[in-house]
């Protein structure tokens, strides 16, 4: 479905504030929007006049954008990452408030890279008691207004919503921007009734400004590591495949070609009409034991001539549509940042991820560790934040706000029994400790290492640990 950015519902109502939200990309987001969810005019079914009757030829797609994108989400929102913090509160409350946040976040990071930005933003809710909680929230590019920037980095920025208060659909406007008096940041909400040509309402139980009481930023911008080159101002992000449009095009041409190869190639019989059986009564063609489309009378010509029945099959091509379709893949992966072959199609295992060859892919390595880099930066800093502001609501003073930080699992991008194998090698030869091992496969501390393996006092280890290295 087509979607736009910057409604103008928002944009009168920041406009009114005397705020200027940026909007130079809102053609990109857009149109990255298209390719992913296929809405673009490329996909738009081909209208032919075929015998004054009018028909829509469907464009076939394998949904390319889409798929480059969940591969990089996939990627590092792995299970096995998460955000650690030694500060006993606040690891307390990502505990209540995030739990399990990176690897639920996998679809947010899949738009996020499709449209160049996601926003984690907070939203702080009080209870009967007084008490107050967070809740953490992904917002794409589609929804986001950025107001101000300092040096890229984003220092206050609105959401443009849609909510349902009391059984009614509403826009909602929500600010989080430093209060100009204070310098300390704040939240503000507006609701608009679009039923009343968005005219502003105000619900009882809607807090309009809310001091959160903290310098830190409680919000962050995720974006792929890829620079900006249509608005170097902008802290807003490029999507993956924003240099593979191109690529994208080319691969669903070539499923395009292997469908309608695969259509045109039905077998279809030719016959004469003095062998096909009619009502007696009506004297209509009966055609009720025949297949669709593959029955059809001799038209008047030397096609078939003398012959009764005449068999038109035609080759499928398979083995041509395979390989353009393989081809295509490594391309999109190539210029989407997956590096070459990272996706294959063949007969005998269809379509795959390269998981094999992904520890020999310098591209992809680089590639995650540098969206890995970034995002895990952007992610801290909304946490940060967040719990400064939740600790001011509640009465809580913080000396300083604890660091944070994601651990990202990424044994989905190592090929860890390929890993384990070469460093028993290098043991084996003497060129790596044994307690290496353990540590790094095991999670042991480097002093519980090399106690268990005697390398402690510099004994060397006994034959057990050899057979359990799988040395002996």
């Amino acid at each position: 479905m087509a979607r736009t950015t910057s409604p103008g519902w928002a944009l009168r109502a920041l406009e009114g504030e005397g705020l200027e939200p940026d909007t130079s990309m809102d053609e990109n987001i857009e149109a990255w929007w298209s390719w992913y969810d296929c809405s673009s005019e490329y996909y738009r079914p081909l209208k032919r006049d075929v015998g004054g009757r009018t028909v829509e030829i469907e464009h076939m797609t394998l949904r390319p954008a889409r798929m480059v994108c969940d591969e990089h989400a996939a990627l590092m929102a792995s299970e096995g990452s998460e955000v650690s913090c030694d500060d006993e509160g606040m690891r307390g409350w990502l505990d209540a408030t995030v739990p399990g946040l990176i690897a639920a976040s996998a679809p947010a990071l899949s738009r996020a890279m499709a449209v160049g930005t996601a926003a984690l933003f907070p939203d702080f809710e009080q209870a009967a008691d007084g008490s107050w909680r967070a809740r953490m929230r992904w917002y794409d590019a589609l929804y986001l207004l950025q107001l101000e920037a300092d040096e890229r980095e984003s220092v206050s920025c609105a959401v443009a919503s849609d909510v349902y208060v009391a059984g009614r659909r509403l826009h909602q406007l929500k600010v989080c921007e430093p209060n100009p008096d204070t310098g300390l940041y704040r939240m503000r909400t507006r609701l608009f009734d679009p039923g009343r040509s968005d005219e502003e309402v105000f619900p009882e139980g809607i807090i309009a400004e809310l001091d959160l009481g903290t310098e830190a930023c409680p919000y962050g911008l995720v974006t792929p590591a890829i620079g900006n080159t249509y608005d170097d101002a902008t802290p807003l992000g490029v999507s993956v495949f924003d240099d593979g449009v191109d690529a994208v095009k080319l691969l669903d041409e070539a499923f395009n070609q292997f469908y309608w190869h695969v259509k045109l190639s039905t077998p279809r019989v030719f016959m004469d009409d003095e062998m096909v059986a009619r009502d007696p009564a009506t004297g209509r063609v009966d055609l009720t034991t025949t297949l669709d489309e593959v029955l059809f009378s001799r038209v008047s010509g030397t096609v078939g001539d003398r012959v009764p029945i005449t068999v038109y099959n035609p080759e499928m091509r398979v083995e041509e549509s395979e390989r353009s379709i393989d081809d295509a893949l490594s391309l999109m992966s190539l210029k989407c940042g997956l590096g070459p072959n990272y996706f294959s199609f063949t007969r005998s295992s269809g379509l795959r991820t390269a998981t094999e060859v992904v520890s020999d892919n310098s591209v992809l390595l680089r590639t995650v560790r540098r969206n890995e880099n970034l995002a895990g930066m952007r992610i801290s800093a909304a946490l940060r934040g967040s719990y400064a502001a939740w600790s001011h609501l509640s009465g809580r003073t913080l000396k300083e706000v604890p660091e944070c930080s994601v651990a990202w699992d990424d044994s989905v991008i190592e090929d860890t029994a390929t890993a384990r194998s070469q460093m028993k090698d290098d043991i084996a030869r003497g060129l790596c400790p044994r307690w290496a091992y353990l540590q790094r496969f095991y999670g042991m501390t480097e002093e519980d290492a090399r106690a268990f393996t005697g390398e402690a006092v510099g004994a060397p280890s006994g034959a057990a640990l050899d057979a359990q290295l799988g040395l002996a």
